[in-house]
């Protein structure tokens, strides 16, 4: 997918790539290295450059942010590092939100304000900067020996100026700030942004409309083993800590024991209560090979305590508890699994507390040491995607599932969408692993495309419409010069409007992948809009 990616970054104004080395991937275990297929660390960096662009490539120090926690857990797990220093740490916080531009990467609504910069490198790099006050504008620009560059700032959040600068007049909407490489013609306004707006839908394919198509088959966790008390990596007479347990290889910790009970005893029972306290973030508890109960911390209040009521023997009882990590703050911080206990068998007055009992330990599942997500024998459900259609987006609905993960041809996409790359020309197998239940028929694997493009934009600057995926540009649904009013998806005329604007729109782009207009009355014929400045706001249809 890298030369894809790299591609439209370029397109979208970038000039340089910044990455640093995901030791996670790179170095799985100490001392074994992969810089293998997509981890080619050195492949990665020649794309990059056949695309003309510039690497920032930090490989170290070791940090680990993106691995075990990042520092200081990350070094708990490594032989002779330690954390010696408490630097101040930078915090910056957004208290009302993040904006959010849906289906559409950064390459889109920056890509104007990424190449205006650029126009104006040297008098950023190499200039300085003076500000002139003009009341609610100011005006900052450099010049020290190089071609100067100008922005214009309006820093009144609630109204519209103009101002005169340099011999001519610039419009600067409320709260925007505009952008001059040569401090005479405006290249960028933040208010005023020149580029296409799409939305996304997600079609069935081919596999979800013909049902019969569609092939499932199904594999338990094979648990047989430490339901019984098997098959565990240590044994030790504590309850231990997970994280310490595990070094963050899986989120899941087998804790097993086994009791004698006698059946003479003077508080014998054939049931009794299961009490187990946990510092979370989940529970599941067997007790002689049957599930009793399970149990999942609630509002970030990690610890719990588990109480069923079971079913025992005399003899040997054998207990097998599953202990789940989830996600939350402070990760590296707060212990987390059946740390200490105390796991109790309880009837009537009597308490016996196993928490010093001898327990065996197994780290993860069968199905992850096995690595049954990469068995083509393993399908919960086969997806025939043509590859002509490799070209789109690819998403995973997972309606009806409960907390798990997803594999497509043996690649990890988490429950999100499956890169074009992950993708075969033949068929392709999804895998889910489903730990909660679930109904694996209200999955589905969607085509994900563009359906609708628009545009909205101030007369003097060419409309730009593009349809992805080898569409054409099948229908104008709207198209209005003058005052239009809404948003895409829901445009309506204002009160000054063009009569052929929409005639004008379907002869320039219908029946293309891609089509530009400029917008101005020589195009669009004379319109009175009362002084105010014209746009053309456009919806058409991808097909």
């Amino acid at each position: 997918m890298w030369p894809e990616l790299i591609r439209k970054a370029k397109e979208g104004g970038l000039n340089a790539i910044e990455t640093y080395v995901f030791w996670n991937a790179h170095e799985p275990n100490r001392r074994q290295y992969n810089f293998e297929g997509r981890f080619d660390l050195v492949r990665f960096l020649k794309t990059i450059q056949e695309e003309g662009l510039y690497s920032i490539l930090r490989i170290g120090p070791y940090v680990c942010a993106e691995w075990n926690y990042g520092l200081t857990r990350a070094t708990d797990f490594i032989v002779m590092v330690s954390h010696r220093t408490t630097p101040p740490v930078l915090r910056c916080e957004l208290k009302t939100g993040s904006p959010r531009n849906l289906n559409q990467p950064k390459w889109g609504h920056l890509k104007e304000l990424h190449e205006a910069l650029l126009a104006m490198e040297n008098a950023l790099l190499y200039g300085d900067a003076n500000h002139t006050d003009h009341g609610n504008i100011s005006t900052n620009y450099s010049a020290n020996g190089v071609a100067p560059g100008c922005f214009l700032s309006n820093i009144d959040a609630q109204k519209d100026y103009n101002l005169s600068f340099n011999g001519n007049t610039y419009f600067l909407p409320a709260w925007s700030v505009s952008v001059l490489p040569d401090c005479k013609t405006e290249a960028h306004n933040t208010a005023k942004i020149n580029v296409q707006t799409s939305l996304m839908v997600r079609l069935s394919n081919k596999a979800e409309s013909e049902p019969s198509d569609l092939s499932w088959s199904w594999t338990p966790e094979i648990i047989g083993d430490v339901l019984q008390g098997n098959g565990g990596h240590f044994k030790t007479n504590q309850l231990k800590e997970q994280l310490s347990v595990t070094t963050d290889a899986s989120d899941y910790l087998w804790y097993m024991t086994r009791v004698y009970l006698d059946p003479k005893g003077p508080n014998f029972s054939n049931q009794m209560t299961l009490r187990v306290n946990t510092r979370g973030h989940g529970l599941y508890a067997y007790v002689n090979g049957e599930l009793v109960g399970s149990q999942y911390s609630t509002s970030g209040n990690y610890s719990f305590v588990f109480e069923e009521t079971v079913n025992v023997k005399a003899g040997f009882n054998y207990i097998t508890l599953l202990s789940v990590t989830n996600y939350g703050a402070f990760y590296d911080k707060i212990p987390v699994g059946i740390n200490g206990g105390p796991v109790e068998l309880v009837t009537g007055n009597t308490t016996w507390d196993l928490s010093s009992n001898e327990w065996s330990y197994k780290i993860g599942l069968d199905g992850e040491t096995k690595q049954i997500f990469t068995s083509q024998q393993i399908k919960w459900l086969n997806d025939n995607i043509q590859g002509s259609n490799r070209r789109r987006g690819r998403g995973s609905g997972l309606n009806g599932m409960g907390k798990g993960a997803a594999w497509v041809n043996g690649e990890g996409i988490g429950r999100y969408h499956g890169p074009r790359s992950f993708l075969q020309d033949d068929d392709n197998t999804l895998v889910l692993f489903e730990e909660a239940g679930g109904d694996p028929l209200q999955v589905s694997f969607q085509t994900i495309t563009m359906g609708t493009v628009c545009a909205d934009l101030e007369e003097g600057h060419t409309m730009n419409l593009a349809c992805q995926g080898g569409h054409t540009i099948g229908s104008v649904g709207f198209a209005s010069f003058g005052d239009p009013q809404g948003t895409c998806g829901g445009f309506s005329e204002g009160t000054c409007n063009g009569v052929d604007a929409l005639a004008i729109v379907e002869e320039a782009c219908v029946g293309k992948t891609e089509c530009s207009i400029d917008v101005n009355e020589e195009m669009f014929g004379s319109v009175d809009c009362g002084g105010i400045t014209r746009r053309l706001a456009v919806q058409a249809k991808c097909v």
